[in-house]
């Protein structure tokens, strides 16, 4: 498998995924960010954003 040239090629993937966190789309399966960091230190999405997706710390939804 291979990573898709462009973000819109990705979005067909279905192992394309979506970080709140990091407001970043990525690839599950390849565990592999599909949009670089803006480079901004005051960034509240970029900033601490690690290096593989599977590393972000989920929020936990409150059951109801």
């Amino acid at each position: 498998m291979t990573t898709p040239k462009t973000l819109q090629e990705a979005l067909q993937d279905p192992a394309t995924e979506y970080c709140d966190t990091h407001d970043a789309y990525y690839n599950a399966v390849l565990d592999e960010w599909l949009e670089s960091a803006c480079g901004d230190p005051t960034c509240e999405y970029c900033v601490g954003r690690p290096e593989r997706p599977s590393l972000v710390v989920r929020k936990q939804q409150s059951e109801t």
